[in-house]
This record gives structure tokens, sequence and C-alpha cells, in this order.
């Protein structure tokens, strides 16, 4: 085995080890110590995270169905719609398809008054729209005009050459996005899903390969200093028993190399006569988002969400303050739900987070 070279250390380096050197900078503006935190658009989901997405590698599941993609989707149009770019590595959906979900979206966020103005996918991919009446363009167009507003890049295998999209293409975009568009501005990125990710080495066992690759996108997320949202599939147990770090499917990576843990899961699951196939028909969908795992916050959280799947929309329900699980660090976070906005209704009172 050839002998590793040995590594010098000069007095500058070794006294920046001091914590006293690191400590020292804790009151200077701007300083590296300093944690940006992005806004997701969700109050309650930013102050359960302590304001918002922060540089490192955050983790999504849920299983099939509950709008894991969609929620992503929506982040990220909130995120853009603050002037900060997003970047988006599809592999599953077309880029055309996000961008058709988002359009239903926001027909639908326009038309609060108008309902039936609002248009789902499946309208806006028919032979409908060849047969539209004026104010039904009329919302149409608005809400493409808001959709074309949002800095969002959706990067699909089709723009890769039909070939997979792995954790090197992935970094190499990200570092050109940087030296070519936007040098001044670090992107939120998201990928969908880790389980189609293709293996960066065809000797791997699945599992092998899904931990290689939640490593290297840790990797990409340190090196740029940017959010990484990954989103990741559940085991099949995870259909009937509450969310947990193991109903993370085939990988043992994410519980340890991950930054943040979140997870969708049906509202009621786990409990006596929960009936998941009625849950799942309900308009809108009753959901919870846990945290399940946050390097410097509290666990244990668990926001509610209304999910209008038709709409491809999320909405936190602001009725009662996130519930805290009875392992949950129960530590302050300073940051109040907002006042509702919906007509005809009387807004509840500010709730601080518990």
């Amino acid at each position: 085995m050839p002998q590793q070279e040995r590594v010098h250390f000069d007095l500058a380096s070794i006294q920046s080890a001091s914590r006293a050197t690191i400590l020292s900078k804790i009151f200077e503006p701007g300083n590296e110590l300093r944690m940006e935190y992005i806004p997701t658009g969700f109050p309650r989901l930013d102050g359960a995270l302590g304001g918002g997405l922060t540089p490192g590698l955050t983790c999504l599941g849920a299983v099939s169905g509950v709008g894991k993609t969609t929620l992503a989707m929506q982040i990220a149009a909130q995120i853009a719609g603050s002037n900060r770019p997003v970047i988006v590595f599809s592999l599953e959906m077309s880029r055309n398809s996000l961008a058709v979900k988002e359009l239903s979206r926001q027909t639908y966020l326009m038309t609060a008054d108008r309902p039936s103005l609002a248009k789902d996918y499946n309208f806006l991919t028919s032979a409908a729209m060849d047969h539209l009446l004026p104010e039904e363009r009329a919302v149409i167009e608005a809400a493409n005009d808001k959709a074309i507003e949002q800095g969002i890049y959706v990067v699909d295998t089709d723009i890769m050459h039909s070939k997979g999209i792995t954790a090197n293409d992935i970094d190499n975009f990200i570092d050109d996005y940087l030296t070519v568009c936007r040098p001044d501005k670090t992107p939120v990125v998201i990928v969908d899903y880790l389980q189609i990710m293709p293996s960066p080495n065809d000797t791997l066992q699945e599992r092998q390969a899904i931990d290689k690759n939640v490593g290297a996108l840790r990797l990409t997320a340190n090196n740029y200093h940017v959010p990484v949202i990954m989103i990741s599939a559940l085991n099949r147990e995870s259909y009937a028993d509450p969310v947990s770090l193991a109903s993370f499917k085939g990988s043992g990576g994410i519980e340890y190399q991950c930054d943040t843990v979140l997870a969708l899961q049906m509202s009621g699951i786990g409990i006596k006569n929960y009936n998941d196939q009625k849950v799942r028909c309900a308009n809108p969908r009753e959901v919870d988002l846990v945290v399940l795992k946050q390097r410097n916050g509290p666990v244990g959280i668990t926001i509610p969400f209304r999910y209008y799947c038709r709409y491809s929309h999320f909405e936190e329900t602001i009725k009662q303050p996130p519930q805290v699980t009875e392992t949950a660090v129960r530590e302050p976070q300073g940051i109040t739900a907002p006042r509702a906005k919906r007509s005809g209704t009387k807004a509840p009172k500010r709730k601080t987070l518990v």
C-alpha cells in the first residue's frame, strides 16, 4: 500500500482552528457563521425550520399520491416569486407537464370568486383549449403571465438527450449556471426523485447506489452552498403506518447524510378505523407534513395542510398550531402564522408556533 503523503500545518492554519478565532466573528455583520434562511412561502413550515430553507440537503418523502412533487413545485414557485432562482431536476415528469400543472394552480388562485373558471391539467391539455370563452381565455392568459414571471429552470431527461440525470450531471449544471447565468445569486435546487436516479456505478446494489447518490447531492449542496431539496419515495410499510425515518425506501444514507428530513402523510393514518381510500377521495385531501430530522432545530412537529390535488395546490391549515410529539424539542421559534385571507370568513387569532 502506498504511503499517504503527510500534510503539514503552519501556525496560521493551526490558529484558525481555535474556537476563540471562530467565535470572535460572531458579532460581525455578514460573517461566515450567519446562516441565510430562504422562506418557502408557507409561514408555519418556515417557522418550524427556523425561518426557511438553508444551504444543505433536505429530503422530502411521501408515498405515491400524497403530493410530494406538487408540494415541492409549489415551494419552488413561491421561492421564485421572491426573486430567488430555482433549478428543478425532474427525472420523472417532463418540464411541459410541470409547467401546465403550475398554470392550473395559477388559474385556481385567480378565480376564488369564480371557481368555475379554474382549469385543471386535463382541460388545459385537451381540445377544449380551441374553443375558449372570452372570460376563460382571459384567466388562462393572466395565469400564464404569472407563471412565466417565475425564475424556474426545469431540467428533464429530454434536455439531457434522453439519458438519465446523474448526480454528476446535477453538479455540472449548477456549476455552469453559477458561472454563466447568476454568479451573484445562488439557486434553490430540487431533485425529483432519488430512487430513479441512475447508479453512479453499474456494479453497485440498489441500496448502495441510492446511498452514493445521497452523498453526492450532499457534497453538491455543501460545495456550492445551496439548499437542495431531494424528493424520495417511501417503503410499502408506510402506506398503512405513520411516517418515520425508517420509512425511507432502501437507504440508511438519508437518515445520516441529510440535514433535514420531512415527510408527507395522509392525516389520521395509523388511528383506529382509518380509511385510506376515503381520505384519498376527499376534496381537498387532509395531509400532514412531519419534521423527522433537523440538525439545528426541533423535530416531531406536524404541520397540517389541505391538498387540492385537482389544481396542484397546497394550503396550510391555520385553525391549529403545528402538533408536536412528546419527544420533540420544545424550543420557541418566535414566528407566528399569518391571518387567513378568505373572503367571507373571520381570520383566526395569531398563534405562536410551539
